[in-house]
């Protein structure tokens, strides 16, 4: 299975087993460039096309082709100058915190294929505006877009469950709820102080604890 790997300090893009050799060569907090302007792509068989290495913190765009299928945990957290990610329909799943902290990030196109936004998946990308949820996505998880600052728009036609915190911290003002949602955690949309109008949907099973604005 192709995927996109963090281990520790250190974003290693490859095929799961066949990169290890290649892994103790890769100082920390490092990445492999494929291309120039600090863009960052993976070549369709998995592998970078170039071994030169660039800081993560000096990425700028990443573009994730088909043939990938994983991104990890915390694989890209903290590039502090990345504005734009474009992942292919083939990924089908990003793991807890991939770009948390991604306080530059503006656009995202997410895969077609994507079940959950995984807990604190964009969680303080302070600059992300708006989002577009594929029909598939029915989860989002703990802390995924909270202290998204400036989020204004998401759509949750599909959704099935709001977990914990979800977008506590965010510039939502207007939130539809469609009669797919049976779950909202606690906090959900907690200190959304630009929050004038939330539509809840007719099956939801309860209404939790500090929904809102903790009260």
């Amino acid at each position: 299975m192709k995927r996109i790997l963090k281990r520790g300090l250190s974003v290693v893009l490859a095929c799961a087993m066949a990169f290890t050799s290649l892994v103790s060569g890769i100082s920390a907090n490092e990445v492999t460039e494929v291309k120039s302007d600090d863009i960052l792509e993976i070549t369709s068989d998995g592998f970078p096309s170039d071994i030169d290495l660039i800081n993560i913190e000096e990425l700028t765009e990443l573009a994730v082709p088909e043939g990938v299928k994983v991104i990890e945990k915390e694989a890209f957290k903290g590039a502090k100058k990345l504005e734009s990610v474009v992942i292919a329909d083939s990924v089908e799943i990003i793991e807890e915190g991939a770009f948390a902290d991604c306080e530059s990030l503006k656009s995202v196109v997410l895969p077609q294929n994507l079940a959950e936004i995984a807990p604190k998946t964009f969680m303080n990308c302070s600059s992300l505006q708006e989002i577009i949820l594929p029909e598939s996505v029915k989860v989002i998880g703990d802390e995924a877009f909270s202290y998204c600052r400036t989020l204004s728009e998401i759509n949750l036609e599909n959704v099935e469950s709001i977990w914990f915190s979800a977008f506590e911290y965010t510039a939502l003002a207007d939130v539809n709820i469609s009669n797919t949602t049976v779950e909202i955690g606690e906090q959900a949309f907690k200190d959304c102080k630009f929050l004038k109008k939330i539509v809840l949907p007719s099956n939801l099973k309860e209404i939790p604890s500090m929904f809102i604005n903790g009260s």
